[in-house]
């Protein structure tokens, strides 16, 4: 019989959820602030007809369980790796145990074992570490057999929050909102020893880059048709919210440190789409990527990966790099 995700969600603590919300409330504005500060777009739009400013709203929620796209998933897991499921939340302290034992046993037990200690040394103490070793080991070895986090993010899709909208054929009203899913984040952040609030804030700012790239007005009040967003690639779309999170994580960090440790760590694990804009980070700078969106976003809003290397490429070209260290991870 398979283990459930649903139901380890079930066994997370009883205070995830309000945890998660009380992050998603404290952070919100900032991370929208950073977000407007490295794109240079607002979710106002301007009405020429009526001579007004539109907000666009993008409410956020905090949902139960699984979302649609990690129900597929939901009994793969098999039996056999129950044991690596209970070890997961105590990887770091088993690896430092097999490793400081191994340290031990190397550096300070010749040291205890000399003459000058031998009445304070246990006899059994060569023993003892290398059972400590042993044992740590296994629970080691068990730990690789299944890696839970990778298993959830296999899907290649956003399943901790996912941004929502729809697509109409008639006009451009896709009325976007996020949905921000607690249990699944509690049960990476425990899976990855990392604080719950730290991983929220990581999260929402990945998909609010989604609303910002997709929906924000630049200033020529342009912004990306629903339809070209939602058809063009992944490597582009996930690329730019990966690229735009990972800014947003170094600014925040400054006030909630961590954030940043956070969003690397996610990042390890994480394969396809969710990778593409580390070939961005070395050869340009953030204002070449946001010239890029900006181009592809007016000129061509079905967009491919190569279509955006060489909008990057143009922008490099028309802007070179500042004197200052370029940008990296």
């Amino acid at each position: 019989m398979a283990i459930r995700l649903s139901e380890l969600l079930e066994k997370l603590p009883p205070d995830t959820e309000e945890r998660v919300k009380k992050a998603k409330d404290r952070w919100n504005q900032r991370i929208r602030e950073a977000l407007r500060r490295e794109t240079r777009l607002s979710l106002h739009r301007r009405d020429e007809y009526r001579n007004k400013d539109d907000v666009i709203t993008v409410p956020i929620a905090v949902c139960p369980g699984l979302p649609e796209e990690l129900w597929p998933q939901d009994d793969k897991i098999a039996d056999e790796h129950e044991l690596a499921l209970l070890l997961a939340p105590y990887r770091q302290i088993i690896t430092a145990l097999a490793n400081s034992s191994q340290s031990a046993a190397d550096d300070l037990l010749p040291a205890l074992l000399c003459s000058k200690f031998a009445s304070i040394s246990p006899p059994d103490i060569t023993s003892g570490l290398t059972s400590v070793r042993q044992f740590a080991q296994f629970l080691l070895a068990r730990l690789k057999a299944f890696d839970l986090t990778e298993f959830v993010l296999s899907v290649n899709k956003d399943v901790l929050g996912v941004y929502r909208y729809k697509c109409q054929k008639m006009f451009d009203d896709p009325q976007p909102r996020i949905e921000l899913y607690w249990g699944v984040i509690g049960l990476i952040a425990r899976d990855l020893a990392l604080d719950l609030e730290h991983l929220t804030c990581v999260v929402l700012a990945h998909e609010l880059a989604h609303a910002y790239t997709h929906m924000g007005s630049d200033a020529d009040n342009q912004y990306w048709n629903t339809n070209g967003f939602h058809n063009s690639k992944g490597e582009v779309l996930e690329g730019l919210a990966q690229f735009y999170g990972w800014l947003v994580s170094k600014r925040l960090d400054e006030s909630l440190p961590g954030t940043l440790d956070a969003y690397v760590t996610l990042l390890e694990k994480q394969s396809g789409p969710y990778r593409a804009h580390e070939a961005w980070t070395g050869d340009f700078t953030p204002e070449h990527v946001r010239l890029a969106m900006l181009h592809i976003r007016r000129d061509r809003p079905v967009v491919d990966l190569d279509f955006f290397t060489h909008a990057l490429e143009a922008a490099r070209d028309q802007l070179p790099k500042a004197g200052r260290a370029r940008a990296a991870l």
